[in-house]
């Protein structure tokens, strides 16, 4: 999140910085692959339209793929 400030702030600590899946299953903030693929949405963040506090929130979806099997399929494409 960037701050009026101009400087960052870290919002959630669900997603490591892993360079694929089974190393890094959670991730916050972005919608699964299959809701992007079938619904189109991809937005996994909403910022709270109203408050009457003068605290603005955000509401984040987090996803596990941690059971999500993973299949390699070979390419019959080869390289010369």
């Amino acid at each position: 999140m960037v701050l009026v400030s101009g400087s960052t702030q870290r919002l959630t600590f669900a997603h490591k910085g892993g360079r694929n899946l089974t190393d890094d299953p959670l991730a916050a903030g972005i919608p699964s692959y299959v809701t992007q693929e079938e619904f189109s949405r991809y937005q996994g963040y909403w910022w709270q339209p109203k408050t009457t506090d003068g605290v603005y929130r955000i509401l984040y979806e987090e996803i596990d793929e941690s059971d999500v099997k993973i299949y390699n399929f070979p390419s019959s494409y080869m390289r010369s």
